[in-house]
């Protein structure tokens, strides 16, 4: 219990009419109920004490009149009213909710100032003394975020990009603006929404390869790769041939193997030029972006055709002709190409039966 006062002086009596020894004052506070509760007086000596430990968050003042009372016959009695203010102390420090795991989530690429959440804590005191300020003290990286110190709104202080950072934890304080301050912190997430801002991109473009004939169908000559910085969905992407109109090629749509899609003859086809297109997966087509891929491929030719002769009828020659007398020339064709100087196509010529005696000579370039 605390003393707060001593009543003295307070008991009144008449010397002529009460003796001296009566002079004994006998003191007690009423008629407020209230002040009972929180107060009481010793009956002798006049102090004024606490019951209990006053908060002034439930009672800031209190009023109530003491009554000192002689021990004379008869009695006499004398009153005066007291109020007593109880002081505020800092004895609350600001609270958040216990228990509570607190995430937001904001869009990338939305404007400076967009809210993003509220924190709130409650203080118990009253005045300056319950009064919060909110601070950002943890987290935060790349400065993203500020907090409203007055109402705890956080918003965004600098444009926000998923490829960036893709979740932020922030530490927000809160403090009481009393003399000797008291604090508490809260740690809150904040997610970032990806928005499909990325098109698919490709490492080179245009693309330069070489394919041999008649190589087998299904057999994989390249794999095609774009990558896409946004996430999920929106990151994920899908290929297709756009412009091909050979029909050797084909594409697996997942994973950009290109592949052999029919026979490939060099003396029907020797180069290919074809788009492939790549897509991300966003939810709708309007949303969807791409990109496109330039491949060249140049047919290499294989040894695959022999060479042919034209149709010449019986030839005759008469006796006595001169030695060197040109009979004919002997044309002989290759479909096959020179391709880097193979020399599939160069036709050498010669006399391998029926030359009887050596009669007859064949240069074996021209095929004189």
């Amino acid at each position: 219990m605390h003393n707060l006062t001593n009543i003295y002086g307070g008991c009144l009596w008449q010397q002529n009419i009460v003796p001296k020894y009566t002079q004994k004052c006998h003191y007690f506070a009423g008629p407020n109920k209230d002040a009972l509760n929180y107060f009481e007086i010793h009956p002798e000596s006049g102090w004024i004490t606490t019951k209990e430990v006053m908060d002034y968050e439930v009672m800031n003042s209190s009023r109530f009149r003491v009554i000192a009372t002689d021990a004379g016959v008869p009695s006499r009695s004398s009153s005066r009213d007291f109020e007593i203010l109880v002081n505020n102390l800092n004895d609350g420090a600001p609270v958040f909710p216990e228990n509570v795991n607190i995430t937001f989530y904001v869009v990338e690429n939305t404007p400076i100032g967009t809210f993003v959440g509220v924190v709130q804590a409650y203080d118990s005191d009253a005045g300056e003394n319950g009064r919060i300020s909110y601070y950002i003290t943890a987290g935060n990286i790349f400065g993203l975020f500020s907090v409203n110190k007055d109402n705890g709104t956080i918003y965004t202080i600098r444009e926000i990009d998923f490829e960036e950072t893709s979740s932020q934890t922030i530490g927000v304080t809160a403090v009481d603006n009393s003399m000797n301050p008291k604090s508490s912190v809260i740690t809150i997430k904040v997610n970032i929404v990806d928005t499909n801002d990325n098109a698919p991109a490709f490492e080179h473009d245009p693309v330069y390869l070489t394919l041999r004939e008649n190589t087998p169908v299904n057999t994989v000559i390249h794999m095609v790769t774009a990558t896409d910085a946004d996430s999920s969905v929106n990151g994920t992407v899908r290929y297709e041939i756009v412009n091909e109109n050979t029909g050797l090629l084909k594409i697996n749509p997942y994973d950009g193997r290109l592949t052999v899609a029919a026979p490939v003859d060099y003396e029907r086809v020797k180069d290919i030029s074809l788009v492939i297109k790549a897509t991300d997966q966003a939810p709708t087509p309007a949303s969807q972006l791409y990109t496109t891929l330039t491949v060249r491929i140049s047919i290499t030719d294989e040894n695959d055709n022999a060479p042919v002769f034209q149709s010449y009828p019986t030839l005759q020659i008469k006796e006595d002709e001169p030695v060197g007398y040109q009979l004919i020339s002997v044309i002989a064709t290759d479909a096959d190409g020179n391709f880097n100087n193979s020399g599939n196509n160069a036709i050498n010529l010669v006399i391998v039966q029926g030359n009887t005696g050596n009669a007859f000579h064949i240069d074996r370039h021209s095929g004189i």
